[in-house]
């Protein structure tokens, strides 16, 4: 029986230091699969929209106000992307385009930070507005319109498909 006994607790013993190696295993495991999230969490490229975020994030309610004061205009300038003339077209209404003082356009591209930039709009005495741009590559834009009318910022916000 003695024999019996021995055989039985070397199997026990055989069994718990199988344990030890799984949970060593685990934990060595989940150390390697935490390294590689981190590993690929530093190698993603983040680009802000802005590089000054922050302070335009700060600024952020006069962007509000500036849109809420467009709102309540009797009429708003239409914007259109013309693809047989390869430019976006902007035509302020009669009822306000003899009190514009300035006009820009901001245009970004949310997949491609490098593309963004800025450009005034001359606007001619019918309050229309042209650009015409070599930077405008086919893709989805974003572009904020400002203008100033009256000592006051106003803003509209519009979405551009160029097509190839």
């Amino acid at each position: 029986m003695k024999g019996k006994l021995v055989s039985t607790n070397n199997s026990i013993a055989a069994k718990s230091s199988r344990w030890g190696w799984g949970i060593a295993a685990l934990y060595i495991g989940f150390v390697l699969f935490m390294f590689g999230l981190v590993g690929i969490a530093v190698m993603q490229q983040v680009d802000l929209v802005e590089p000054d975020y922050y302070a335009k994030g700060q600024a952020f309610q006069e962007r509000i106000d500036e849109r809420q004061r467009t709102q309540l205009l009797p009429s708003l300038p239409s914007f259109h992307y013309s693809a047989a003339m390869s430019e976006i077209q902007i035509q302020f209404p009669d009822t306000i385009r003899t009190e514009i003082s300035a006009c820009s356009l901001l245009l970004y591209r949310p997949s491609m930070k490098q593309s963004d930039f800025a450009s005034s709009v001359p606007l001619n005495d019918q309050g229309a507005g042209h650009l015409n741009d070599p930077r405008l590559r086919p893709g989805f834009w974003r572009a904020d319109l400002v203008w100033m009318m009256n000592g006051q910022r106003y803003r509209t916000e519009h979405e551009v498909m160029i097509a190839k």
